[in-house]
């Protein structure tokens, strides 16, 4: 017999003893309503918020951080790059110019104990983490995650459950800049993953 070459076949998995599940207020749909041309300003940035709450609930006291990950990446206006890590897009007019982009951030929140969650900022690799006290999440791949005090040198806290108020920001590019003639969708989109830490 001829045996040709073989090439073993790898299978790796990682086990995780408690299981995490995100919940949104609003079926995860936070609406503005309609917007119109006469409600932004013509010269700078129009902003409005909205507030939903962030529910996490594990099967038993476990260690997670937060990433989100911006599903309209590219289309955040050149209006708002100053704060670049902390946007996600909100799509384009019909000719393509980019409407703006959203922000989100986490508050000071409650665990299932009745004890206080802090948000914390990680570095990419989720292994050093700081207070992160505006709680913004970040479209650059920095997690955040809940700690229980909101000092430096806190780690992320092992939760069952979790409430954490989530504010919602919709920030419009200045009316002189867009030519929207027809309903525009505006359209975010981000996705909130869960990584046990």
């Amino acid at each position: 017999d001829i045996v040709g070459q073989q090439k073993p076949l790898l299978v790796r998995a990682g086990f995780a003893p408690a299981a995490c599940r995100p919940s949104l207020g609003g079926n995860a749909n936070v609406n503005f309503g309609r917007i119109g041309m006469a409600d932004l300003r013509r010269e700078s940035v129009t902003t409005f918020s909205r507030q939903t709450v962030l529910e996490v609930d594990c099967d038993a006291p476990t260690r997670f951080a937060i990433r989100a990950l911006d599903n309209r990446a590219g289309s955040v206006s050149d209006q708002l790059l100053a704060a670049a890590p902390t946007l996600f897009g909100i799509g384009r007019t019909a000719d393509g110019q980019a409407l703006g982009g959203f922000t989100a951030r986490l508050g000071a929140g409650i665990g299932r104990d009745g004890s206080s969650a802090y948000p914390l900022l990680g570095d990419a690799s989720a292994q050093t983490w700081r207070p992160h006290p505006d709680g913004w999440l970040r479209s650059d791949g920095q997690p955040t995650a809940l700690g229980r005090q909101a000092t430096p040198g806190v780690a992320p806290g092992a939760w069952s459950g979790l409430s954490v108020p989530l504010t919602v920001e919709l920030h419009l590019a200045p009316a002189r800049g867009l030519d929207v003639r027809q309903e525009t969708p505006i359209d975010g989109s981000a996705t909130l993953e869960i990584i046990y830490l």
